[in-house]
């Protein structure tokens, strides 16, 4: 009599591993497919911008109505923008579902102006190269000496030689407190060749020895006390304002 044989059972481990890779496959396809065929951009808007043209923007992106909306490199989209437009400094792309992309730029305001080589450099607060030979200089824009640019590039931070550094980073930080104090508006000339006793001129009526950099928003605002004091005893009045010392001023009328 012949015996039993149990039947062993079929091992589907391999098959099943088979159907898995497949299916991912298959599920990757559909998912390039969908992206390839839909996500199109239809619509592309641009905020923020003043200085430059929407369209301007657009083009300078390489972004085309027709790209697709998830694939495109908004990294390297925002650096050509800013690369071929100083006046901007910061670009942020968004996608917007179904087939909208948007554009926020940043610009930034030009706040002094640096003579240098028979050319007029012009740039913001952080010392950014806005435009060399404007048509027309920006009103309040301010002129300032004690630094020499080395070869100026539209777009980029203006260079100096080793022993300007200083100096430098002082002029940023000195416009820096001067646009967040708000007196912008009242200084036209800021020398900066002394790193220890850097001085501008303020409200056409005085000059201010501001020493270094060091505690610059603090003098600032010592400087805004004391002009306030002096116009309520008598308005109009002039001379130097001295704020070299940390925590001391002293004010010289002009003689005369």
């Amino acid at each position: 009599m012949a015996r039993n044989r149990r039947r062993r059972p079929r091992r589907r481990g391999g098959s099943a591993a088979v159907y898995t890779i497949i299916a991912v496959l298959l599920i990757a396809f559909i998912t390039i497919f969908g992206v390839s065929v839909f996500f199109k951009v239809a619509d592309i808007e641009v905020t923020g911008a003043v200085k430059y043209h929407s369209g301007d923007i657009i083009k300078a992106s390489g972004i085309e109505k027709g790209d697709n909306l998830m694939l495109f490199d908004r990294g390297a989209a925002a650096a050509r923008i800013c690369s071929a437009m100083p006046y901007i400094t910061e670009v942020k792309i968004a996608r917007r579902l179904p087939d909208r992309i948007v554009i926020e730029i940043t610009e930034s305001e030009p706040m002094a102006e640096i003579s240098s080589g028979g050319a007029v450099l012009l740039v913001d607060q952080n010392a950014r190269l806005l435009e060399i030979n404007p048509a027309a200089l920006p009103e309040h824009v301010i002129a300032v000496t004690g630094i020499t640019p080395v070869s100026p590039v539209a777009g980029k931070k203006i260079e100096v030689s080793g022993g300007e550094k200083t100096a430098l980073a002082f002029l940023t930080d000195v416009l820096g407190a001067i646009r967040s104090k708000g007196v912008s508006d009242g200084i036209t000339r800021l020398d900066v060749s002394n790193i220890s006793n850097i001085t501008f001129d303020y409200l056409g009526r005085f000059d201010v020895l501001l020493g270094s950099a060091e505690n610059v928003n603090y003098k600032l605002d010592k400087l805004v006390g004391i002009v306030s004091a002096l116009d309520s005893e008598r308005a109009g009045q002039e001379g130097t304002l001295d704020l070299s010392q940390n925590g001391k001023s002293s004010f010289i009328p002009k003689s005369g």
